[in-house]
C-alpha cells in the first residue's frame, strides 16, 4: 500500500552575510537565477539556506554540456532520487496504479511548489518511467 505525506509548511530563505557579499554584485532585479539551497524542516517551517546562485543561462549551458557527455544517471544508480515535476492537473491517486517494488531510489514529487516524498525506496525501470511520463499532469521526470 502506498501512503503519501503532504504538509502545508511555512517557508523561509536564509542568506548569511558571507553569501550575500559573495553574490550581491551579480544579483540584478528582473534577471532569472537558479538558487542552490539546502532545505530543512524546523518546527513546521521549511527553511532554506542559500548556498549558490547560478545565472539561468549558465545553468542551461552546463545542462547542455552534461547531455552531450551522457552523464545522466542511469536507473541502476543506487541512492539516486527520481524527481517528478507536475502541474495542477496531477492527481496523486494515479500513483497507486503503478506496481511499486522495493529498491534503492527515493521518489520526490514537486506539486504546487511543494516537495512530496514517498516513504520507502523503490525500483525505477523503463516501465515505471513510461507510466509516470504518461500520467496526467506530469511535466518531467528525472533521476538526480
Amino acid at each position: 500500500m502506498l501512503f503519501l505525506v503532504q504538509e502545508k509548511l511555512e517557508r523561509e530563505l536564509i542568506i548569511f552575510e558571507s553569501n550575500l557579499r559573495k553574490y550581491r554584485d551579480i544579483l540584478k532585479e528582473g534577471e532569472s537565477y537558479v538558487l542552490g539551497v539546502d532545505f530543512s524542516i524546523n518546527n513546521g517551517m521549511l527553511r532554506g539556506e542559500l548556498k549558490n546562485v547560478y545565472y539561468f543561462k549558465e545553468l542551461l549551458r552546463m545542462n547542455i554540456g552534461e547531455k552531450s557527455n551522457n552523464s545522466e544517471k542511469d536507473s541502476n544508480d543506487a541512492g539516486s532520487t527520481l524527481r517528478i515535476l507536475t502541474n495542477s492537473n496531477f492527481n496523486t491517486e494515479e500513483l497507486r496504479k503503478i506496481d511499486w517494488t522495493d529498491g534503492s531510489h527515493n521518489i520526490e514529487i514537486i506539486v504546487n511548489n511543494q516537495i512530496l516524498k514517498l516513504p520507502g525506496k523503490y525500483t525505477i525501470n523503463a516501465e515505471v518511467k513510461s507510466m509516470l511520463k504518461n500520467m496526467n499532469g506530469v511535466n518531467e521526470i528525472k533521476l538526480i
